[in-house]
């Protein structure tokens, strides 16, 4: 019991450290609002991670990512300028 207690903690904190700016994933829930229900689903979340973790399985959408190129200076057109 005392292995969950801290897994439980460690999603508490990272949920609490969400960045309130960063992009909406792949499931279409923006951070904003995950940080908003931060309390009522680290619990759930704790158990996922933990049966991931227990199982050495990955639900398919956590194998997906919206990945958006940021243009760093110049052409536009250039992918070099891109990071």
């Amino acid at each position: 019991m005392a292995g969950r207690i801290n897994f439980y903690s460690e999603v508490v904190i990272s949920l609490i450290r969400i960045r309130r700016n960063q992009l909406i994933g792949p499931d279409g829930l923006s951070s904003v609002f995950i940080k908003s229900l931060s309390d009522g689903i680290a619990f759930p979340l704790m158990l996922i991670f933990a049966q991931s973790m227990q199982s050495s399985t990955v639900p398919e959408i956590w194998k997906t990512a919206v990945v958006t190129p940021v243009h760093k200076k110049g052409l536009t057109s250039d992918v070099n300028n891109y990071r």
